[in-house]
């Protein structure tokens, strides 16, 4: 915090998260978009390890 804060530099890193966030999540409906067909979607989420229990397709 200390010299961050005194320049008012701390309130940029809060905008920085959020940005970071929004632009994370727009790439990930991207790449979702992307593959078409809910096959496509199971091989893809498979091969990165992710259950399908929690995946809503």
């Amino acid at each position: 915090m200390g010299w961050t804060n005194y320049y008012k530099i701390g309130y940029w890193k809060d905008v920085a998260r959020m940005v970071d966030a929004h632009v994370r999540f727009r790439l990930r409906m991207c790449i979702w978009k992307q593959w078409k067909k809910v096959n496509t979607k199971k091989k893809a989420l498979i091969s990165y390890k992710c259950q399908l229990k929690n995946v809503q397709f």
